[in-house]
């Protein structure tokens, strides 16, 4: 009873810390922590579009792909809405995440949503993505919020538009623009 209770744990254990890395993926794209973002996968990771258009692998390459990508972008928030987890073994699992984005690209405020289906590995004690596969639900501009994630004013509710907080005072954010002020 106690090895199966220690067990039991140990996979709950595990589904927190699986839950975690799809939360500190998005928080790393947000940030524009793109060191951070590369250690999220397994030295031979993968990152993968379904429709073809991206298919990188390993570390190295998944941090070059994102500082390339995520430079072309505006501010981003980028949400995961829940996890379905199945193990195969103590350090092999696969996933299905239920994700939205919402993005500047090129001056227009644009609204994914998506599915990521990941192939998850233990690696140096901590669970990674093996390979992350990305599914569109849709991507496209977000009319009613034309200039909401462009701009420098993008808190408009209450009284008149501002400065956000974030991302521009994160030291990550002004670390991968250059910027020292926002």
């Amino acid at each position: 009873m106690t090895d199966d209770l220690a067990a039991r744990i140990q996979r709950l254990e595990d589904r927190v810390e699986l839950r975690e890395l799809t939360i500190k993926y998005c928080a790393a794209c947000d940030d524009r922590d793109v060191d951070g973002l590369a250690q999220l996968f397994a030295a031979e990771g993968a990152f993968i579009h379904d429709d073809g258009t991206v298919n990188v692998t390993g570390r190295q390459s998944i941090h070059d792909f994102y500082s390339e990508r995520l430079s072309a972008m505006g501010p981003s928030v980028h949400l995961p809405y829940n996890q379905i987890v199945e193990f195969s073994d103590n350090n092999h699992g696969t996933g299905v995440v239920q994700a939205a984005a919402e993005m500047g690209l090129g001056g227009v405020t644009v609204m994914a949503k998506m599915r990521y289906h990941d192939d998850y590995v233990r690696e140096q004690g901590a669970w990674r993505f093996a390979r992350r596969r990305l599914r569109f639900w849709y991507m496209q501009p977000f009319e009613d919020l034309k200039e909401g994630l462009s701009g420098s004013l993008r808190r408009r509710w209450p009284g008149e538009p501002m400065a956000s907080q974030l991302p521009e005072t994160l030291a990550s954010w002004q670390s991968f623009y250059g910027a020292t002020d926002g």
